[in-house]
């Protein structure tokens, strides 16, 4: 049986615009990692339930009892199966045009060391509700985790994205 991909683009969830949508990958099971679960008629409200779901990277959706998402911590392994469609959402973490000089003051979620400002890419794109974040040269670097953009500054010392 061959699987097949259905792409959807659904507006933003936010005012910052920060959620793209999924891409179903039709007839496809993720098989394990579930963290939860939730009743919706269509697979493309899961995108919606897994972004807003803590620590949700992943979902299949069946339809168990006329319609279920499994929300998961991580995609894991596939396996064909016709009843399932699997998705990623696209959390849309900052596309790391890093700027220079700029400072997000508040909103922040968590920080993380990080030598560089590129690594905060990688560590926000991991962490639930990342949608920016603001690199420091505090305690050899930080990654200051933003929940959105907001009270942007200019600021000697500190890059953005």
């Amino acid at each position: 049986m061959n699987a097949t991909v259905q792409s959807a683009t659904m507006q933003p969830l936010d005012d910052s615009g920060n959620f793209g949508g999924c891409q179903l990958d039709e007839g496809i099971d993720y098989v394990g990692n579930d963290i939860g679960s939730v009743h919706m008629l269509k697979p493309l409200s899961c995108c919606s339930a897994c972004y807003y779901f803590p620590g949700c990277r992943a979902f299949t959706f069946t339809t168990h009892n006329d319609g279920t998402c499994w929300l998961k911590s991580a995609k894991g392994p596939t396996v064909v199966n016709p009843a399932a469609r699997s998705a990623q959402p696209y959390l849309e973490a900052p596309s790391c045009g890093l700027e220079q000089g700029v400072d997000y003051v508040g909103n922040d979620i968590g920080s993380a060391p990080a030598s560089k400002p590129g690594d905060c890419c990688d560590v926000c794109s991991t962490t639930a509700g990342c949608r920016a974040f603001s690199w420091t040269k505090q305690n050899g670097g930080t990654c200051w985790l933003k929940n959105r953009k907001d009270g942007v500054i200019s600021k000697e010392g500190v890059t953005s994205a």
